[in-house]
């Protein structure tokens, strides 16, 4: 068994990855859905993704299941 690569991607690639379907940060997120990568992220990174996915320009991208709840 070989060890699968750690990825630690910054916010502002979770963010594009969100906001659209299309480029290299949605292809990212995808080939970590898929297994093809290990994606490391941190509590500070989830909270910092958390505020800035709060914001009002986010909620288009959003559905009210997947908004952030401020309780991190």
């Amino acid at each position: 068994m070989h060890e699968q690569f750690r990825v630690l991607a910054d916010t502002n690639v979770l963010v594009a990855a969100v906001t659209s379907n299309e480029g290299v940060s949605a292809r990212l997120l995808v080939a970590a859905r898929l297994g093809r990568y290990r994606l490391i992220v941190s509590p500070m990174l989830l909270h910092e993704l958390e505020t800035v996915l709060a914001r009002s320009k986010f909620r288009r991208y959003l559905s009210n299941d997947d908004r952030p709840t401020g309780s991190s």
